[in-house]
């Protein structure tokens, strides 16, 4: 399974809408199997933009982690996202968390006129 930027955005988004309830279980998101979210879920567990513990190999989200905040920050805005995208596939179609995090951290600098 490839990994799905856009997927995650939506995945980090939902846990932070739902961040002042009781979030476990993520709700089903439309056009993804329930195997692909659990897959990126696992993806951004590793890396640390969200607290998640496992049990019978299906994820429970507790919240967004402060490298899951500064990450949404920069691509919770739709123009944002879609301008980070675009570089990236002008420019070979795959960079790192690292990298996505770096462009739409300059466009969103950009944005509020920062740079």
């Amino acid at each position: 399974m490839k990994r799905d930027m856009d997927l995650i955005r939506k995945i980090l988004i939902q846990v932070e809408e739902k961040e002042n309830e009781y979030l476990e279980e993520l709700q089903p998101i439309e056009g993804y199997t329930e195997e692909e979210v659990q897959y990126h879920l696992r993806l951004i567990s590793g890396q640390k933009f969200v607290n998640a513990y496992y049990a019978d190999n299906t994820g429970r989200v507790t919240n967004l982690t402060w490298e899951g905040y500064e990450f949404l920050e920069n691509i919770k805005n739709e123009s944002i996202w879609n301008k980070t995208k675009d570089v990236v596939a002008k420019n070979g179609g795959t960079a790192s968390v690292a990298i996505m995090a770096e462009l739409a951290k300059d466009f969103t600098l950009k944005h509020f006129g920062l740079k």
